[in-house]
């Protein structure tokens, strides 16, 4: 069968070919009934846009290339389809890379979404390898986002401002617990987010009047459920805990919860817990998590919007946005 063209659609609904490339390419408001023939005609006819031909005519493919840490954290879930979203919304295809947080799969997926012709890149991952960022820097006409790394004066960034939201947690458990021990779960020494959020947490204890000795700072191996339920467990086998615990994600809270409730303290009476993102299920923990609230679908969109907007202005495009958190006070603490 022949294949049916952009010439056919616009005979079968009584339009000029402009027209009908306004309609698919999302490129300028068609007025509704018109929008409507067009869309109709699309779908009697069967018709597939010609990608190809349009990328060569226009040097653009409509695709945004994103490369993300392999994580089972729902927070990850959450920004993807925020830009997932974005793009949707300006007409743009998401290509979705997942790479272990992996040195050689971050630059063997950045390769083949260059060789897709991508029109710019998001990219997610712990890994703050300066070979990577320096090999992201040197692609020309090709905007690139880093969200949630943490300041790069090389790049575009997206992050919720981490020391901000620990200090939040620092301040607040301070007015609770002058007297009492407080500790801090954080992820791998050198982890971004993960750093800014234990060094807010220790100013806001200190501006608050605290006494900083009486806080410790513990660093798990990774920052899922299980490293969170696994380092905890180390600190009740030391006989030495705290009033209150505070995770630098929610994952990691949720593990110190379930090791804590397998030895018998009760929350909030003996440990009270505060976590950080305000994944979906901290609402729905028992008890409640309280928690510093970061909108990661809102990253997202506002990542894949830059990226968009600077379209081959290449790497650098300077502009760093740093979203703001609030604390979600539940029954954890």
């Amino acid at each position: 069968m022949k294949r049916k063209t952009i010439s056919d659609v616009a005979r079968v609904a009584n339009v000029s070919v402009s027209t009908v490339s306004h309609v698919v390419n999302r490129t300028r408001n068609v007025e509704a009934t018109t929008n409507f023939r067009v869309l109709r005609a699309i779908e009697q006819l069967n018709f597939v846009p010609n990608s190809i031909a349009q990328a060569l005519k226009s040097d653009r493919t409509k695709t945004i290339g994103m490369v993300v840490a392999s994580s089972t954290n729902p927070f990850f879930a959450q920004v993807i389809h925020g830009v997932g979203e974005e793009c949707n919304r300006q007409g743009f295809s998401l290509i979705l890379a997942n790479c272990g947080d992996k040195l050689d799969l971050l630059t063997t997926h950045l390769q083949t979404l260059l060789a897709k012709r991508i029109d710019g890149l998001i990219v997610m991952t712990t890994n703050s390898s300066i070979e990577f960022f320096d090999h992201i820097t040197n692609i020309n006409n090709l905007p690139v986002v880093a969200i949630d790394t943490g300041q790069n004066k090389k790049l575009c960034t997206v992050n919720d401002d981490s020391f901000y939201g620990g200090s939040l947690v620092g301040k607040y458990l301070a007015t609770k617990n002058y007297s009492k021990t407080i500790f801090c779960i954080a992820g791998p020494v050198g982890h971004p987010s993960s750093d800014l959020r234990s060094k807010g947490f220790l100013e806001g204890l200190s501006s608050s009047g605290y006494p900083l000795y009486r806080a410790k700072v513990f660093h798990s191996s990774g920052l899922g459920l299980s490293d969170g339920y696994n380092l905890t467990k180390n600190i009740i086998d030391t006989k030495e805990l705290p009033q209150s615990i505070f995770a630098v994600n929610d994952l990691l809270a949720i593990g110190a919860i379930s090791a804590l409730s397998q030895a018998g303290f009760k929350i909030p009476q003996d440990i009270s817990i505060v976590g950080y993102d305000n994944i979906e299920i901290s609402a729905y923990t028992s008890p409640p998590l309280t928690t510093v609230e970061q909108k990661a679908e809102n990253l997202g969109q506002v990542a894949a919007n830059l990226v968009i907007q600077n379209l081959g202005k290449g790497v650098d495009f300077n502009q760093s946005i740093t979203l703001t958190s609030k604390l979600i006070v539940r029954k954890s603490s």
